[in-house]
Order: structure tokens, then C-alpha cells, then sequence
């Protein structure tokens, strides 16, 4: 349902039209003429369409000079419903909302921007039935504005109007922030005794507990395998020293040398093995000394260990700079034996 009211400054009366469907009823509202003696910047309605439907009435108000610092500024009131919510509001046009469908009746609609006579004006509404529509009359011309006039002196404040009606609710607010932990609550009487439980899974052995006395002797038993022979024990002491012995021959010291060839071998550690042995196999005394006897002229030694134990010499050695050369190392050891 919806009525909408069109003010036309010369005339007094206007017609509203009620559709349903496709059947239109016409209502009669009656709208105070704006007086074209105000002074210029004063605030005037001009207009104002009603929609009433859906649980609520819903006025647009068009005029001039609707200025107002900000919404707390802004006061739409009609007759004794009191003040109504405003959805939305700018210079030329206020939108405002009663949230109950009005009855029809008159109804005195003000708007206030501030105090003072410029800022403030009335419009009166008649709904109500009315005959046939008649056609709209002309717009007549504005009048010029004239001069502004002197600020009245504020009236006495009226009497507080009655309550508006609950707007929706708000969408909810965020969770706010955790709160401090309270403090500990004094302790519970204890409760009563529960049932026994089931058994419990047998625990870990103890542990070994202390030996005790021995007990008395058993009749000996018989002679057990001999066990197997235990580690040697530690050498004794060294005993004294035994009575000269006669003076033995002298021998000669027969010096023999044995040499060995291999190839050579760059950047890895090689062993050369020289036994102070004949070819025949018979042994040639102990080793006296040994080393690298010979070595091609490209190449140098960069490690050489010699281990001289027996009749055998051990020797570690490491070739450099013989990259894709050819040649052999040359190992000799020293033999020495006594011969009578």
C-alpha cells in the first residue's frame, strides 16, 4: 500500500492515488501552502511522498535548505507519533521511517535543523477518503525570496515526545578479548568412597634383594671334568744374572745387499718387502739398513717410512710427479751376518 502526497505551491488540496493490483482507489490529503514571505536560506518543504506497507510508513520530504551539521542536527517529528527515524538525509531531500503502518488521519510533520525560525517548518497531512480524482492544477511561479529576518528568540522547550519504536537489531558485536584467569576456588568436600576397580596387570620384578647367611656345608660331590687351561699368567721377574761364559771364537761380519724392482705407481702409498734371503732361500742375516736405491729422474719421493724388523725391511712410500710416465723403484737392503 503507498500514498503519495505532491505539494502545489498555490493550491491547498491534493489527491492521492491507492492501487492494489490492477484496482486504484483515490485518497484525499490536505498540505499547508509554503509561506512565500520566509526569507531567503530558510528551510521549507516542499514536498513529501508517503509509502505505507510491509509493517511501516516511510515519508520522503524534498525542500530547500534542509543544512544541518550532522544527523544529531537533523529532527523529523509527526504530530503526537513524536520524532521519526531517519534512514537518510541531504540538502534538498530527508528520508524518514515510522515503523508501524499510520492509520489514516491528519498528521503535522515539522522539521528542525537548529534552533531559529529559518530553521524550521511544518507540513500538514490529511489522509483520509476521497470522491473521483480531479485534474492537477498548474504550477504556479515561485515567488521571489525575500530578505532574511532576525533570529527569534528560542522558545521554551516543549515537552519530551513519546518513545519511537525499538529499531532492528544490530548485527552482533566480536567476541571480546579472553579475561584474566580467576582465582582458584576453595577445595570440594572429598567425595565418597568409589567401587573397587579391576585388578591391575602384574608389575616389574623387584629388585634382587641382599644375599643371605650362608647356609650349612653339603656333603662333597664328586670330580668335576678338568676345566679348559686359563690364560698364561704375567711374566715373573727377571732372574739374576748367570756366571760368564767362556770366551767364544771371532767371527767376520759378512755384508750382503738385496735388491728388489717395481713399477712405479703415482699418488698412492705403495710397501716394497726385501727379506735378507739368497735365491735359494737361504737366510742372509738380519737387516742392517734399507731405503730407495733407485728412481727414474722424473719422478721424487713425497713419503717414505722404513720399518727394519728381522731379517725382513718394510718399506712405505708415496711417487710424485710421474704422471703417465714409465720406469721402476728400485728397493735395496743392507744384510749383515757373523761367520766364523
Amino acid at each position: 500500500m503507498s500514498f503519495r502526497v505532491r505539494s502545489l505551491r498555490p493550491a491547498h488540496m491534493f489527491i492521492l492515488f491507492l492501487c492494489i493490483g490492477g484496482l486504484c482507489w483515490s485518497t484525499l490529503a490536505l498540505a499547508a501552502q509554503p509561506d512565500p514571505s520566509l526569507p531567503g536560506n530558510h528551510l521549507v518543504i516542499k514536498e513529501v511522498a508517503v509509502e505505507v506497507g510491509g509493517g511501516e510508513t516511510m515519508f520522503t520530504i524534498k525542500g530547500e535548505a534542509f543544512d544541518f551539521v550532522n544527523l544529531s542536527n537533523l529532527v523529523v517529528t509527526l504530530g503526537e507519533i513524536g520524532p521519526l527515524v531517519i534512514v537518510d538525509a541531504m540538502e534538498t531531500e530527508i528520508v524518514a521511517t515510522y515503523f508501524d503502518e499510520l492509520p489514516s488521519g491528519e498528521y503535522l510533520l515539522s522539521v528542525f535543523t537548529g534552533s531559529g525560525q529559518s530553521k524550521h517548518d511544518e507540513y500538514d497531512l490529511t489522509i483520509g477518503g476521497a470522491g473521483p480524482a480531479g485534474p492537477a492544477g498548474a504550477d504556479g511561479q515561485d515567488g521571489a525570496d525575500g530578505q532574511d529576518g532576525t533570529d527569534g528568540a528560542d522558545g521554551a522547550v516543549g515537552p519530551a515526545g513519546a518513545d519511537g519504536a525499538a529499531g532492528p537489531a544490530g548485527v552482533d558485536g566480536q567476541d571480546g578479548a579472553v579475561g584474566p584467569t580467576g582465582p582458584a576456588g576453595a577445595d570440594g568436600q572429598d567425595g565418597a568412597v568409589g567401587l573397587t576397580g579391576p585388578a591391575g596387570a602384574n608389575g616389574q620384578d623387584g629388585a634382587v634383594g641382599s644375599t643371605g647367611p650362608a647356609g650349612p656345608a653339603g656333603s662333597q660331590g664328586d670330580d668335576g671334568q678338568t676345566g679348559p687351561m686359563g690364560f698364561p699368567g704375567a711374566t715373573g721377574p727377571q732372574g739374576p744374572i748367570g756366571p760368564e761364559g767362556p770366551e767364544g771364537s771371532v767371527g767376520t761380519l759378512l755384508i750382503q745387499e738385496k735388491t728388489q724392482e717395481v713399477p712405479i705407481v703415482e699418488g698412492q702409498v705403495e710397501i716394497l718387502r726385501i727379506k735378507c734371503e739368497d735365491d735359494a732361500g737361504n737366510d742372509l742375516g738380519r737387516v742392517l739398513s734399507a731405503g730407495i736405491e733407485g728412481l727414474p729422474t722424473f719422478a721424487s719421493i713425497k713419503t717414505l717410512t722404513v720399518d727394519l724388523g728381522g731379517n725382513e725391511a718394510v718399506i712405505e712410500y708415496e711417487i710424485e710427479d710421474a704422471e703417465g710416465m714409465n720406469g721402476n723403484v728400485i728397493g735395496k737392503a743392507v744384510c749383515g751376518s757373523i761367520v766364523p
